[in-house]
């Protein structure tokens, strides 16, 4: 696996900064690093590293700050003050289970019996968020106060239904908000649009402390009650990954100190569980060690238990759920390790998928459980944002993580017409997605046929002039030159991105030619809401052409197309296999689709003859290669139909403008995107169509310097022209042109 070709980027400092930070470490005995770290991080003087290196709690900003905070300390108090029944409502995370211990061990002190509960969602049978079921269970049962934490941001339709039940909503949530801003009675989020909080990175977890500080300061409560619990802060904060400057660094300071020193009974048996040493907590070891223990609860069972532990008051109970949650982690382990394992090998199988800028990967058996692990470690490993996607029920079921310097949560908003739900934050999201938008188009003939699909059942629907095409996003076209002039305006008028596989549009200039290894960035021209497919033969070609251009400028290029059956379709595949079976038996073979008998013959003519006595075909390589590769190369072709089943094969000369050394356009070949370099005339290795059908990449080989030629290259290429040449190119131009983009509608000739 290739690795990126860049992975880090240095900060500059300025010349004053850099004086700056040698100033800084100089006064406070710092090496030069240091005083250099402390600059980035925004320190300035020396009395600002001070509480940098020694932030106090005296320093974290007045709850009262935040938007909506008045009304939510109005809301609980008064909950408590009647004896309202109250709800925590949860996530099943670190975050979000550290947050409800938090409101639960700080709260059941001013609370009857029975009047104070939590919820943390089944990650398999609820999903991610608060839900209108869970919302009318809590109404049955007496509850008059919600408190959702680390979730409810997006929960509009969720908090109306409760307001109708008679439910009061607080939510401390740190995701994203859309627009639309749930009628809460108070919406605690310094990420809405309306903020004034000074800072804006808190966890969930820190959301639910400084709803309780507030509440502590209203009611004149000792705050050394509260910080009591800051052991669960610093855990909120180390598995989120989270800023840990500001707010964050003040409460990660002290919940350190207090894990080293007196952590509760829970967390003690956690340590003990982990190998993690009184005195010697990190956020290292939170990080590997206990994170992932309370984690794996909600990975492979119930994020609940994981609270049951956090809220421990003996040692017979903290114990043995210290002992259900590192048996959750063992298995948690074994299978996200083999999910990585699964992961990387799709990816190694397909090199192209390395050339994709976000990488989107699916299998029915995934556990949705592990997604978010194993999307961190791609993200990491291949240096580009990762979404893991697997069947949850009905559902498809994802997890994103970034690798930095790109706003995920941004990118997946944007598509949030084809989610069923999502949320998260920049480097953090998860999604909701039905797996079933597919729409099926065909002529009138075809119409109510069904189509079945990855186990579910399609009905085909008439192709019409109208608005049939409206809300769709991407529709792959294949049912002929005529039918794709005919409703292209009707496919595009309502914004539908329309991928067209016929000839119709291919050599028109206000339509992009696109193989994505080559010009991709022409899909994100398209004036009329078209992109063209190209013709198979070229597709393949210059994948092979554009590693060599990179080198040096192609001047000409003289290739013959060895092409198999199936490039006439399904009935010449056919018409291949039964001449062959007739004259295995002695029979005369029927000609139909074919001008001559293909079997045991070539035929060096592939459609009608046109200009100068070249076919359509080889003018379509001379045409759309120089379109494709926006050059003035110089194609003469010669295609030529063989008695091969599946893939095309091609001997390509070209001409180059500069002699090139072999061993550096193998090297080309063996790093361009979407090219399969298989080259070794001493053990008989090269490209066929025997090995090459049914796979993805184009493969080339027999690369030998021409012998007519100073400046001359020869070589051997071989692709399928059904998946590269054809429905393959297709998809990967609807990949780049939005890599998230998941509805489709595929037009289909019956």
């Amino acid at each position: 696996m290739r690795p990126p070709e860049h992975r880090w980027q240095l900060c500059a400092l300025s010349e004053q900064d850099e004086e700056l930070g040698r100033s800084l470490a100089h006064s406070l005995g710092l090496y030069p690093a240091m005083g250099r770290l402390l600059v980035e991080r925004g320190v300035r003087s020396v009395e600002e590293a001070e509480r940098f290196f020694h932030p106090r709690l005296e320093e974290l900003h007045d709850p009262f700050l935040m938007q909506d905070m008045q009304a939510a300390v109005a809301r609980l108090s008064l909950a408590l003050e009647r004896g309202d029944r109250i709800l925590i409502y949860g996530d099943y995370d670190v975050d979000g289970t550290t947050a409800v211990a938090l409101l639960y061990r700080y709260l059941r002190a001013y609370c009857a019996h029975g009047q104070l509960r939590y919820h943390i969602p089944d990650r398999y049978d609820e999903g991610y968020g608060v839900t209108s079921a869970r919302v009318a269970e809590a109404a049955e049962a007496g509850v008059q106060l919600i408190i959702a934490v680390d979730t409810g941001t997006k929960a509009v339709e969720e908090v109306a239904y409760a307001r109708t039940l008679g439910i009061d909503f607080i939510i401390c949530d740190h995701h994203k908000p859309d627009e639309t801003l749930p009628q809460a009675v108070a919406l605690l989020n310094p990420k809405r649009a309306d903020n004034t909080y000074p800072f804006t990175e808190l966890s969930g977890c820190g959301l639910a402390f400084k709803l309780l500080q507030g509440l502590a300061q209203q009611l004149g409560h000792p705050l050394s009650q509260l910080f009591a619990h800051l052991e669960l802060l610093v855990l909120s904060i180390a598995q989120d990954r989270v800023s840990i400057l500001g707010e964050n660094r003040i409460l990660c300071y002290h919940g350190l100190r207090q894990l080293n020193t007196s952590p509760s009974v829970g967390i003690s048996y956690l340590m003990r569980r982990g190998k993690v040493r009184l005195g010697h907590v990190d956020m290292a070891s939170i990080y590997y060690e206990l994170g992932p223990r309370i984690n794996a609860a909600g990975r492979m069972a119930h994020g609940a238990e994981s609270v049951k532990l956090l809220i421990a008051e003996d040692a017979r109970t903290a114990e043995a759920q210290s002992q259900i949650l590192d048996d959750y982690n063992r298995q948690r382990q074994d299978l996200d390790q083999e999910v990585t394992r699964q992961a990387l090998a799709l990816v190694e199988s397909q090199p192209a998928l390395l050339e994709r800028k976000i990488l989107v990967l699916y299998h029915p058996e995934w556990n949705k459980g592990v997604m978010g692990i194993v999307a961190a470690r791609l993200a990491d490993r291949l240096h580009r944002p990762v979404i893991i996607l697997a069947r949850s029920g009905d559902w498809l079921a994802g997890s994103a993580r970034s690798s930095g310097g790109f706003d995920l949560y941004a990118a997946i908003q944007a598509c949030e017409d084809c989610l069923e739900n999502f949320g998260g934050h920049t480097f953090a999201a998860g999604m909701t997605v039905h797996p079933d938008r597919l729409e099926l188009f065909a002529s009138a003939r075809s119409a109510g046929k069904t189509i079945s699909f990855k186990g579910k059942e399609y009905t085909v629907r008439e192709l019409r002039h109208g608005d049939d095409f409206e809300g769709i996003d991407i529709a792959f076209v294949s049912a002929g030159g005529s039918v794709s002039l005919e409703y292209a305006e009707t496919i595009t008028k309502h914004g539908t991105v329309m991928i067209d596989n016929s000839s119709a549009f291919r050599m028109q200039e206000d339509v992009p030619l696109v193989v994505p290894e080559v010009n991709g960035a022409d899909a994100l021209v398209r004036p009329r809401g078209i992109i063209a497919n190209p013709n198979c033969t070229t597709i393949q070609m210059v994948v092979a052409l554009n590693a060599i251009e990179q080198l040096s400028h192609i001047e000409r290029v003289h290739v013959a197309t060895y092409q198999a059956a199936s490039g006439a379709g399904a009935r010449g595949m056919a018409e291949l296999d039964a001449q062959t079976k007739a004259l295995a038996e002695g029979r005369e073979p029927e000609v139909s689709k074919f001008a001559y008998q293909l079997a045991y013959n070539v035929i060096p003519q592939i459609d009608v003859f046109g200009q100068d006595d070249y076919t359509k075909e080889e003018l379509k390589m001379y045409h759309e290669t120089r379109k494709i590769m926006h050059s003035d190369i110089a194609v003469s072709a010669t295609c030529v139909r063989v008695p091969v089943c599946r893939a095309h094969s091609e001997a390509i000369w070209v001409e180059t403008r500069e002699r090139l050394e072999l061993d550096a356009v193998r090297e080309a070949f063996r790093r361009a995107p979407g090219l399969v370099l298989q080259d070794d005339p001493e053990d008989q290795v090269y490209p066929m169509p025997l090995f090459i059908a049914e796979k993805d990449p184009v493969y080339v080989g027999r690369l030998r310097r021409d012998l007519s030629s100073e400046r001359g290259l020869t070589f051997w290429c071989v692709g399928d022209q059904i998946k590269k040449g054809a429905a393959l190119n297709a998809v990967q131009i609807a990949e780049y042109e939005n890599p998230l983009e998941i509805a489709f509608v595929y037009a289909f000739n019956f």
